[in-house]
């Protein structure tokens, strides 16, 4: 099958949208299919064209106000000229590259990963959004084949905000890399050492987080916060840290390895994701596979890990007081049942066999 991933961005950017897409195109490419990925690059900066570990990349500029919607004429020209394609997989319903690739479906299967939160993040990104739902997103959903949701949550989301889409909707949970994450061993920091792994949007609430480590200090506890990701909001985390007087407290990292990324989940005495919209959260089933105590938000999909006891939860609205309880809590708490947790999820291969399953029968019902 020739493949074609649309995405509002790709590696070396990190991110969800991100790691699924990647995730996925190199095994399916692996297996003999020929696939492209489309994604934009607001910084001009990245190679317009290249093949990363199998897989042809092709980066088209884009409008990205405050890291969002992307908006690339150039994408939409490219995708007018690309023929002979089977399956075109478009990525997040909140940027306009889905949207694009709706458009320009032709004879292709169109699939649609919503990767949906609902809503806007700002108060400008949802009137914006609003308008948005209801027109592109309205045609994204009508032309789709098939919408695959990566959780129940997110399934429901989809289908209160369009009721159309119902019986396109299938379920494929995100995977992970579980084999690798099952051979990682912890070695926990001396003192308390706080983990976040995430995009710095304000979404994340990552300020209560900042907050909680002064908290922690002020009650005596060795605590110091270790944050990977980047995004939007970073400057405004930082000088919270300042102003709170938690700035030495904190290390900030970015575009990590997979390695890197697992030593900070093995030296790590406690994982924290206070995310108020998240479809699925590979980052926090990351930690709980290895076994890490685990603090999440008791929201969105996250509340489902919640509610199977795989971790620990804060209930919204958030409140400082409460995250740096419930990380004491965590912390104290009896160590995860790790098995338990193994069988909750689903390796990046079998996603792949699920996925291109998929990917087949639409294209033997189109013949």
């Amino acid at each position: 099958m020739k493949i074609v991933q649309v995405t509002p961005r790709y590696y070396p950017d990190h991110g969800g949208v991100e790691e699924v897409v990647q995730e996925v195109s190199e095994r399916l490419s692996a297996r003999g299919h020929e696939v492209l990925v489309y994604a934009t690059d607001p910084t001009g900066r990245l190679p317009a064209q290249q093949v990363l570990n199998g897989v042809e990349v092709r980066r088209f500029w884009a409008a990205a106000p405050n890291d969002s919607y992307y908006l690339s004429p150039g994408l939409l020209e490219a995708l007018k000229k690309e023929s002979g394609i089977d399956i075109l997989h478009a990525h997040s319903f909140h940027a306009f590259p889905a949207a694009t690739a709706a458009l320009m479906k032709g004879s292709s299967m169109l699939v649609v990963s919503p990767h949906y939160h609902g809503r806007g993040h700002t108060q400008a990104r949802e009137r914006l959004f609003q308008v948005y739902r209801r027109t592109a997103l309205k045609a994204l959903v009508k032309r789709a084949d098939k919408i695959l949701c990566a959780s129940d949550y997110e399934r429901r989301l989809v289908e209160k905000d369009f009721p159309s889409a119902a019986t396109k909707i299938l379920l494929l949970p995100n995977g992970v890399d579980l084999e690798d994450l099952k051979k990682v061993r912890r070695h926990p920091s001396e003192g308390l050492k706080i983990l976040s792994v995430s995009r710095l949007e304000r979404y994340k609430n990552l300020d209560k987080l900042i907050e909680a480590v002064g908290i922690l200090r002020n009650r005596g506890l060795d605590a110091k916060l270790t944050i990977v990701g980047r995004g939007p909001y970073e400057q405004r985390l930082k000088s919270l840290s300042e102003r709170l007087g938690t700035a030495e407290l904190i290390d900030w990292r970015e575009d990590l390895t997979k390695d890197q990324l697992h030593e900070e989940y093995a030296s790590s005495n406690v994982f924290v994701l206070l995310s108020s919209d998240e479809a699925f959260g590979i980052a926090a089933a990351e930690a709980m596979i290895i076994g890490l105590p685990t603090v999440l938000a008791d929201a969105a999909a996250l509340s489902s890990y919640v509610e199977k006891g795989l971790a620990l939860g804060v209930s919204l609205p958030l409140s400082a007081a409460a995250v740096a309880d419930r990380i004491v809590e965590a912390v104290q708490h009896e160590p995860p049942d790790v098995e338990l947790i193994w069988r909750h999820f689903l390796s990046w291969g079998a996603v792949v066999d699920r996925l291109e399953a998929i990917y087949q029968g639409l294209v033997d019902k189109q013949k």
